[in-house]
């Protein structure tokens, strides 16, 4: 488990993660790409989970667009 402050939409079918001081969660993930990410609004008092497949991009690629 990491938690991490960075997800956001990038379309209908994906999420995107920034890389910041994350070397262990990026190895992690080119190891075993297969994850989970849970997101909660502590306000709303609701949560959301994603499970899916990470690739990992080293920069922006035309891939994302």
């Amino acid at each position: 488990m990491s938690p991490k402050g960075t997800i956001a939409v990038w379309d209908d079918t994906h999420l995107i993660l920034a890389d910041i001081c994350s070397p262990g969660t990026i190895a992690n993930l080119n190891e075993r790409p297969a994850l989970e990410i849970n997101v909660v609004d502590s306000v709303a008092r609701k949560g959301y989970r994603f499970k899916g497949t990470a690739t990992v991009y080293d920069e922006i690629s035309s891939d994302l667009s």
